[in-house]
């Protein structure tokens, strides 16, 4: 599923089906295959965004945000947030946010992806952790192999 916020506000959702690398079919007419530059730029003209609805998360959860000490609910493809006080009668443990949750089956992996999406954006990707190997660039050479440059052995190319 992919939403298309239109130039004008409106928001279509549409079924979106993987059809090889290159080609992409988007809703249910007869002439809804496009090649994946052509659908992009498609939407670019007419001023459209398109989010992708990842099916793996709930359509709703609970949460908390840093700014607010309420529980607030997120919906999926939505900006922004609810407030939850209807479910929470003012109560704004975290214990009670995962309980909550929980009774929904949803998981502290899926609501963090669902605060990242409401709050940076749908269309951006989750923050992922960086590793030894990430870090590793020109300024910190020594983080990917240990050997700073001019140790260790030096490689000379034999003349031809």
């Amino acid at each position: 599923m992919v939403r298309i916020k239109c130039w004008d506000g409106r928001e279509l959702d549409r079924e979106c089906r993987y059809i090889d690398e290159y080609h992409v079919e988007v809703g249910k007419v007869w002439d809804n295959l496009y090649h994946i530059c052509q659908f992009a730029e498609m939407m670019e003209r007419n001023g459209n965004t398109v989010i992708p609805l990842r099916n793996s998360l709930p359509l709703v959860c609970y949460g908390k945000v840093p700014e607010k000490r309420a529980i607030v609910m997120f919906e999926r493809g939505f900006d922004g947030y609810r407030s939850a006080y209807f479910a929470t009668k003012g109560r704004t443990s975290q214990k009670l946010v995962d309980e909550l949750n929980s009774q929904m089956g949803v998981s502290k992996a899926q609501a963090a992806a669902m605060l990242a999406g409401a709050m940076r954006g749908w269309a951006t990707p989750p923050p992922t952790r960086r590793t030894t190997m990430s870090r590793a660039g020109p300024s910190r050479p020594a983080a990917m192999t240990g050997v700073m440059p001019g140790e260790g052995r030096t490689h000379r190319q034999s003349p031809v």
